[in-house]
């Protein structure tokens, strides 16, 4: 519900229109922008849960996509000549707070691979010193 939410709302509010995704397109997408070693347009909205990769996925021997995309996440970082976000926005973001949970490695990946992080919530934190440390480290990118 929360990505047609988006969608709607970029494209009413923004006139931008943007694909819902999941995991195989968004590679589908990196990988072009690799090819082409030059940014390509894109708008696309997933899920965190939809991009989660398992707890195997930096194993070449494990080919879905969800792990495939986070390997690739994980070698291209972001750099001046290129990056494979230029902007990525992650809503519900005290889903990160956790920093032993898939969730937050791959809010992780997407932060590394992105030239601008934005990290949104209206749930109000309530948690300890720790896990809003986390979701702060993500954005300073102290790992």
């Amino acid at each position: 519900m929360l990505r047609q939410k988006w969608q709607d709302d970029l494209r009413q509010r923004f006139n931008i229109f943007a694909d819902i995704v999941d995991a195989k397109e968004l590679l589908r997408r990196v990988r072009l922008c690799l090819e082409h070693q030059q940014p390509q347009a894109f708008v696309c909205i997933s899920s965190l849960e939809g991009l989660r990769p398992g707890s195997n996925w930096e194993g070449i021997n494990t080919t879905n996509a969800r792990a495939e995309l986070a390997r690739l996440l994980d070698a291209n970082p972001s750099s001046e000549s290129l990056s494979l976000f230029d902007l990525a926005i992650i809503d519900e973001a005290h889903y990160l707070r956790n920093a032993t949970t898939a969730s937050n490695r791959v809010g992780q990946l997407i932060r590394d691979a992105a030239k601008n992080l934005i990290l949104l919530t209206a749930t109000p934190i309530q948690t300890d010193s720790s896990n809003l440390n986390q979701i702060l480290r993500i954005i300073s990118h102290d790992d």
